[in-house]
């Protein structure tokens, strides 16, 4: 064996670091207001309290301009330039959102460039501008702007910022630019120049949900109003396409808050109505969709009226947040979410089976306890006519079903998997015994819009469009010997 021999050798060896300089000096974001009209004089305290600022973060300093802010950091302190970013992106934000601003051009200018930066992008934005696209979510933070030509993370936005100040600096390079709604996304990515580059924004995106299309004297969905003693009961939508013989049907719960439903084709959206502006709402109550982050905080507000338009809309957003803590086995946030049932106001077959599934997982009912609770609920919904109130509602029946051993209920398979509120359609209201109509009377034909027809339109077929929508209530009670009497029909609405 012959020896061993080295080809070559390697050597490594590190620099030590260079000691800092003296007087290593300061970096600065400068924070610009100009236009028409001059910017804020000075008096900056009311624009950081409005927009919630505190003090500059360690290594970050603050200094007021007549006609902005610049904002200094001390390179000697580490991550001192992220915070002086994100701190200068809070003052950007603020300053365009303070009535001290309006009209004026606010430009942020980073380290490096010069404080009288000029624009390169501008944002158009169509006629119905920002709540033509996002509805009541125009102040929510739906824009994310990001420059993958910089270090720093992406920049959020509202779209009714955008529609105030429409002028922005980005560094030169690929920039990513997206609207996240919670029913659906647009992006577009563009290389930006230091000239100013438009950026066109879409008239809509995605399936809006109803309540933005909704016009209290004009077309749109349809609004249905409860009737003002509530009792739970199930609404039933009659509609007769082209003058059919026998109406589609189709049956959600009722609920003590205004619903709006739109035909497409042979299928209903229905879905609550609110004016608030929480993306939660629109996510879960229009979309149906249990992801995304699981916030508990509007509940806490005080003044359900102003949060959601009402106690009543509060518990259904509550109900909705439960589901959501459900499904991730959360179980410390629905014990906390059932703490809202507590108080007075509308109950729901929903909070029973949720506090069941709660008390199932905590071991608090076993045996013939358990079996009693679960009878009880199911019983209830099949004797009453009584659904979930969201269609998550039918699944965690049809578990608890199974767990007692007894048939899942079979309206479940009819349930409409596009709405979130429990839709179910002709076959699911006649297992439950509600009388169906085979005609509707007192018919009003109307022609319905273009869109109404894409799926029935067949070449060389001609049709005369139309069509007669109808709304009924049923609910039934128990006599005096708690058996379920026949469904009594009230109607409530007819068009």
């Amino acid at each position: 064996m012959s020896q061993s021999s080295l080809d070559f050798v390697l050597e490594f060896s590190l620099r030590p670091p260079a000691p800092s300089p003296k007087n290593a000096g300061t970096g600065g974001i400068d924070i610009v207001v100009s236009g028409d009209r001059p910017g804020p004089t000075g008096d900056f305290s009311d624009v950081a309290k409005d927009g919630a600022i505190g003090d500059p973060p360690t290594g970050v300093s603050l200094e007021y301009f007549p006609d902005g802010a610049k904002i200094a950091f001390d390179p000697k302190v580490r991550g001192s330039d992220f915070k002086a970013e994100r701190f200068g992106q809070q003052w950007l934000r603020a300053l365009r959102k303070s009535e001290l601003t309006k009209g004026s051009q606010i430009l942020l200018s980073p380290p490096g460039q010069s404080r009288s930066l000029a624009p390169n992008l501008c944002f158009d934005l169509p006629a119905d501008g920002a709540k033509g696209i996002a509805g009541y979510l125009a102040d929510a933070d739906t824009v994310t702007i990001d420059s993958l030509s910089d270090r720093f993370p992406p920049r959020t936005s509202s779209l009714r910022e955008i529609e105030n100040h429409p002028f922005d600096w980005v560094e030169p390079g690929l920039c990513r630019i997206t609207i996240e709604l919670p029913w659906g996304r647009w992006t577009s990515l563009l290389r930006v120049k230091n000239s100013v580059q438009r950026v066109r924004l879409p008239a809509s995106v995605g399936e809006q949900p109803l309540r933005n299309s909704y016009r209290e004297d004009g077309p749109g969905p349809i609004r249905i109003e409860d009737a003002p003693a509530y009792e739970p009961g199930i609404a039933v939508i009659n509609l007769a396409l082209n003058r059919a013989p026998v109406p589609e049907a189709w049956g959600f719960p009722l609920l003590p808050l205004p619903i709006l439903v739109e035909p497409e084709g042979p299928y209903f959206r229905i879905e609550p109505f609110s004016e608030t502006i929480l993306p939660g709402w629109d996510r879960l109550l229009t979309c149906g969709r249990l992801d995304g982050p699981l916030d508990l905080g509007p509940l806490e507000q005080s003044d359900p009226q102003t949060a959601f338009g009402g106690e009543a809309q509060r518990r259904l957003f509550a109900l909705a947040l439960a589901y959501q803590a459900y499904a991730r086995a959360d179980w410390k946030s629905l014990e906390k979410v059932l703490v809202v049932f507590d108080d007075p106001g509308f109950q729901s077959l929903d909070q029973e089976m949720l506090r069941l599934a709660l008390q199932l997982q905590q071991g608090d009912l076993n045996g013939t306890e358990l079996h009693d609770a679960i009878h009880a609920v199911l019983d209830k919904s099949a004797n009453l006519a009584l659904l979930p109130l969201l269609r998550w509602g039918a699944t965690l029946m049809g578990q608890l079903a199974l767990t007692v051993e007894r048939d899942v209920p079979s309206w479940v398979p009819s349930v409409d998997p596009a709405n979130a509120l429990t839709v179910i359609s002709r076959e699911g209201l006649a297992s439950l015994g509600v009388p169906l109509r085979e005609h509707i009377s007192n018919e009003y034909w109307r022609e319905p819009s273009d869109e109404f027809w894409d799926d029935f339109e067949s070449e060389g077929e001609v049709f005369s469009p139309t069509v007669s929508i109808d709304v009924e209530y049923h609910r039934r009670q128990v006599d005096a010997e708690n058996k379920p009497e026949a469904l009594r029909e009230q109607r409530m609405f007819e068009e």
